[in-house]
């Protein structure tokens, strides 16, 4: 229940996501997490690194003007004060993606494993699907941009 809820504010949440480029041409944007970032919080920037990669070939290099932040109310205090406002009336396991405008993504946890899975979340958007674990398991689309 408490998944079904978070799911249902982050579709509201993330209309604006679309507006927001994450690889053109060969150039991503950077991916950043906080200074003290736990390890759920340097797992999932790394889980999404390693995943733009497998869907549009380059690695993350940052040359796309834009970025995406990672981490929790804890760990983040440049939160938007939607997204806090949200976190902190939110039950456990929540997460939410915002763009508030074409150059940068929030992806926020209530705390640090919900950054994990509001990375899946945007990898699930972007194509990708877990059927079980291993590469094997894995369903990874191609696409350039």
């Amino acid at each position: 229940m408490k998944r079904i809820i978070a799911v249902i504010l982050l579709a509201f949440l993330a209309c604006t996501l679309y507006a927001f480029d994450i690889v053109k041409d060969g150039k991503t944007v950077s991916i950043h997490i906080p200074e003290k970032a736990s390890e759920s919080e340097k797992f999932a920037k790394q889980e999404l690194e390693t995943f733009l990669a497998k869907i549009t070939g380059p690695k993350v290099n940052g040359l796309l003007p834009g970025k995406i932040l990672l981490g929790t109310l804890q760990s983040r205090k440049d939160l938007p004060a939607k997204m806090v406002k949200k976190l902190k009336s939110s039950k456990n396991d929540a997460f939410y993606l915002y763009a508030p405008s074409n150059e940068v993504l929030y992806i926020a946890g209530k705390d640090p494993k919900c950054v994990l899975y509001g990375v899946h979340e945007l990898l699930e958007k972007l194509g990708v699907h877990f059927f079980y674990p291993g590469e094997l398991g894995e369903v990874i689309p191609q696409k350039k941009n």
